[in-house]
């Protein structure tokens, strides 16, 4: 025995949408992003590397070893090497 009908679909227009944006730009219709970083999967975890990177180097430059200064980051002695091989071959290109 089918059920009741199915409820017809909303009009998005007739949705009440609040534009709150993020914390890249305060409004989602005004954004200059080409796509949210909300719906991208790896757009946060792009958005950490410079701050990771700087504060590797401000630990490196304290006088830490990587091995040390990687789990203060919050990232594996492994990404650390590859954060800092980026920081040569960006000093390199200058």
């Amino acid at each position: 025995m089918p059920g009741p009908p199915a409820a017809p679909d909303r009009s998005p227009l007739s949705a009440t949408y609040l534009d709150r944006g993020c914390h890249v730009h305060p409004s989602c219709l005004s954004c200059p992003l080409p796509v949210c970083i909300l719906d991208d999967p790896r757009a946060k975890q792009r958005a950490a590397v410079p701050a990771q990177r700087r504060h590797l180097a401000r630990l490196l430059r304290s006088g830490l070893s990587v091995k040390d200064a990687a789990p203060i980051v919050g990232i594996s002695v492994r990404k650390a090497f590859r954060l800092l091989h980026r920081v040569d071959k960006l000093a390199q290109t200058r």
